[in-house]
């Protein structure tokens, strides 16, 4: 499974949408870990999954591997007894990995794009060190 498991932590979401609200059902939060002391801004369908100020969340980022075995198609169901970890959460969108940027030494931040709602995950570089560029990446959500 620590294959699988790119980065999970426990956040604690410090604002909602602190730059005004650009469309209906997406909002940005800011949020920051408390195991890694990492910072997070991730766009999100409010409409789907509310989340306000002051609320803690588990944001784990994965391989595609996290959701099974591939499927021919998006109607194709795993068996009834078969479980995925996506069965673990609440929200839970694909994405792609597009740009990394270096703060110094001491930090990076990994872009991740869900459709063109943003991800930005800042930490110590050997927090992240397993993301690669061009891949893509499971994100999974619960309260």
């Amino acid at each position: 499974m620590s294959d699988i498991i790119l980065f999970s932590d426990l956040f604690t979401i410090s604002a909602v949408d602190a730059d005004g609200k650009r469309f209906d059902r997406v909002s940005r939060l800011k949020a920051t870990s408390d195991n890694y002391n990492a910072d997070v801004t991730l766009d999100f369908n409010n409409e789907l999954y509310p989340l306000k100020t002051g609320e803690k969340f588990t944001l784990t980022l994965a391989t595609p591997a996290a959701l099974g075995p591939q499927r021919d198609s998006w109607r194709q169901k795993l068996p009834t007894d078969e479980k995925d970890l996506s069965d673990e959460y609440e929200y839970v969108c694909n994405g792609r990995c597009y740009k990394f940027e270096e703060e110094g030494d001491n930090l990076v931040t990994v872009y991740i794009s869900f459709g063109g709602m943003l991800l930005g995950l800042k930490s110590k570089p050997q927090d992240l060190n397993q993301f690669k560029k061009g891949e893509h990446v499971v994100l999974l959500m619960r309260k």
